[in-house]
């Protein structure tokens, strides 16, 4: 999941819209640093080499344990591993804490933890936190490549593609090619490089023998100097090639960091980490295809777990990443698969090692998450696979309150907001003050929601407050929801005070810019002031239709719903604004497609598709929305056809939502509309499968 916030920041606007000549503008300046880093690469050993001269890393000692041995020298690791999914997590912290100045695997671990964190308090110091803890990983996996031996130079070295290896049959990992296109390979741009003759060779690591690095496997004091040198080794040493797989899984959570942030330029720059800890998996994949049948005994089994986790979870990435970033990528030789990322993976917790319970909360990120960005599209394939994975992890680490938390996720996106609320709050006990509290919080708001998707207004308000109270992401936001929930339970007089207090609370800023959220409730404030609060037009039931609840929700609940929108039209017919008529309708076309009344919320959803260009004046995100749900009202009635019909109206529905910009959650938008384009193309291909066959 190396820093490159502070690279692009400055180019962007402090307002979030944008027109398409500056979205082109922005990838021609991507496409401008993608070049420019892929000249300035032509030696990674001397980048590797700076690194390790870094003022605050110690020289370090070769790690020349093999494979055997590195698996018993991990024991500590892994314990620190296991217990912390056992919600030991202060113990945990300070197992890895304790080498993580030597020991590459444990700064890894630490980077973890502090990614973790940031994943769950999208605060942007503790992203910066965790990246500075990653950099540190990163540079310490330099001293160790540094330090370590270097192979044979007349061995020749092997930069084949990881494509020309997979698609050539070679299954070391197990994965076999039997399609006749190449769907299991992941395309890497690749210079020819030439490795320079001149390369100094490491220091006499007898020197400094007063830091040592037992725990990472230090090498013993040499003999004495009238003994011959031995012979360089035909491959990587296990600890260079360990040190290489850290380094870039440093890079990948760096990567996966910038991605929280939810903008167009964070994905941008994330690109450009992705693309370094990419280069660095080719290398060690060639690295292992020489290997041959060797490989088991040259390198241990933590090593592997983390090139499977590595290069599964790019590939799961990069396929996942909306068409507009993904053209960029692309154009420079990246192009994921999900399919054979998702068998690294497979295998990644299959190795029951270090890694082996990230590899389940990535499959579970993937499969959970992405399916409640389009329920209807995703839910039925991914739900399934989700529970199956979560029993599976269960088993291994009962009520972790991590797989505690993506059971409850997984329960709402079934309609099972009863269960899901006691796997939250069951999640929500294990946590401990001293680290856990990021967790409770974010348990907190997924059980605020599930009350507000249950209608239980009261006690979502009182989950608000207490988010706000602690200052969790977005005290703006969280005090407008509460105010939203407070109004639909009746109470508008306390609501209205609430509203009023949000403009003096905006301050949320990613990469300096306010964050979107907060422009979209400082915006609704200030629109609810010019009707003296009087028009406020269910902005409790709006929220729910843009974070795409209604699909979770009961159809008791639905029919509510739908009753109270009837009557906020029914009330607002004289008004001569446009915009919260569309919001309305919008609501109303996506509970009737829920309800199955696919006829009438198609007639709703058109009305607001078919506005003349110009009449929305302030909701500008709700004719993209609306074309979306009118798609997966198509996708919904169309499921029983046969063909490319199936897809059609949908697809052209899509198509034309992802055509708009420049409007509020549009990142939000292009991600649920890229996973539904992915399905369908998914399912295209398994159609033609069948034809095949």
């Amino acid at each position: 999941m190396t820093i490159l916030r502070q690279t692009i920041t400055n180019s962007t606007s402090s307002t979030s819209f944008r027109n398409d000549s500056e979205d082109d503008n922005l990838m021609k300046e991507l496409q401008d640093e993608l070049q420019k880093n892929t000249l300035d690469d032509e030696d990674d050993d001397h980048s590797l080499s700076s690194s390790a001269t870094s003022a605050s890393i110690p020289k370090m000692q070769a790690n020349m344990l093999t494979a055997a041995e590195q698996v018993v020298a991990d024991e500590g690791m892994l314990h620190g591993v296991q217990i912390f999914f056992e919600n030991q997590f202060i113990d945990a912290q300070r197992i890895f804490a304790s080498q993580e100045q030597i020991n590459p695997v444990y700064a890894l671990g630490s980077g973890a933890l502090a990614f973790m964190k940031a994943c769950m308090t999208f605060s942007e110091s503790d992203i910066q936190e965790a990246i500075k803890i990653l950099q540190h990983s990163e540079a310490l996996c330099g001293a160790h490549i540094h330090a370590a031996p270097k192979k044979a130079t007349n061995a020749a070295p092997i930069f084949s593609s990881v494509s020309k290896m997979v698609s050539s049959g070679w299954s070391y990992f197990g994965y076999q090619n039997n399609s006749s296109s190449n769907s299991s390979s992941i395309s890497i741009h690749k210079k020819d490089k030439k490795k320079d003759s001149n390369n100094k060779e490491s220091k006499d690591n007898n020197k400094d023998s007063s830091i040592s690095n037992n725990s990472n496997g230090a090498s013993k004091k040499g003999s004495p100097t009238s003994t011959p040198p031995p012979s360089p080794p035909r491959f990587m040493t296990n600890g260079e090639i360990r040190a290489r797989v850290i380094r870039a899984e440093s890079l990948l959570l760096t990567s996966l960091l910038l991605l929280l942030q939810e903008s167009f330029m964070s994905y941008l720059k994330a690109a450009m980490n992705l693309r370094k800890g990419y280069k660095a998996y080719e290398a060690i994949w060639a690295e292992l295809q020489s290997m041959g049948d060797e490989v088991n005994t040259l390198v241990d089994n933590n090593t592997l777990g983390g090139i499977y986790f590595g290069l599964g979870t790019i590939n799961i990435v990069l396929a996942s990443m909306p068409t507009k970033i993904l053209k960029v990528i692309a154009s420079f030789g990246y192009s994921g698969d999900k399919t054979f990322g998702f068998e690294l993976i497979s295998k990644c917790i299959a190795t029951k090692g270090i890694r082996s319970p990230l590899g389940s909360l990535m499959f579970l990120s993937y499969y959970t998450i992405l399916a409640g960005f389009a329920p209807a599209v995703l839910g039925p394939t991914n739900i399934p696979i989700a529970d199956k994975i979560l029993q599976e992890a269960l088993q291994d680490y009962k009520e972790s309150a991590f797989f505690l938390y993506f059971e409850g996720r997984n329960r709402r996106l079934q309609g099972m907001i009863p269960e899901s609320i006691a796997a939250f709050e069951l999640a929500s006990s294990k946590t401990t003050v001293e680290w856990g509290s990021e967790l409770q919080r974010l348990c907190d708001y997924e059980l605020g929601l599930n009350c507000a998707i249950s209608f239980q207004w009261r006690e979502a308000a009182v989950y608000f407050d207490k988010l706000a109270n602690e200052n969790y992401w977005s005290k703006a936001f969280f005090l407008y929801f509460k105010g939203a929930s407070l109004e639909a339970c009746g109470n508008k007089s306390e609501a209205i005070q609430l509203y009023q207090q949000i403009p003096s609370l905006v301050g949320r800023k990613f990469g300096g810019r306010t964050i979107m959220i907060e422009q979209y409730v400082t915006r609704k404030v200030k629109l609810f002031e010019q009707s003296a609060f009087e028009n406020t037009y269910l902005p409790a039931l709006e929220i729910l239709l843009i974070w795409n609840a209604f699909a979770s929700m009961s159809k008791d609940g639905l029919t509510s719903c739908l009753n109270q929108v009837d009557a906020q039209i029914n009330s607002s017919r004289g008004d001569s604004r446009l915009d919260p008529i569309a919001v309305l309708k919008t609501i109303k076309g996506v509970i009737l497609h829920q309800l199955e009344r696919h006829k009438e919320a198609s007639e709703c959803l058109n009305w607001v598709i078919k506005l003349p260009a110009g009449k929305i004046a302030d909701e500008k995100w709700v004719v993209p929305f609306a074309h979306w749900e009118a798609g997966i009202g198509c996708w919904m009635e169309d499921k029983n056809l046969k063909g490319d019909n199936r897809w059609i109206r949908a697809k052209a529905l899509w198509d034309k939502a992802a055509s708009f910009s420049g409007y509020e959650f549009e990142f939000r938008l292009s991600i649920r509309i890229h996973a539904a384009m992915m399905r369908i193309n998914e399912l295209g291909e398994e159609a033609k499968l069948k034809s095949f066959h």
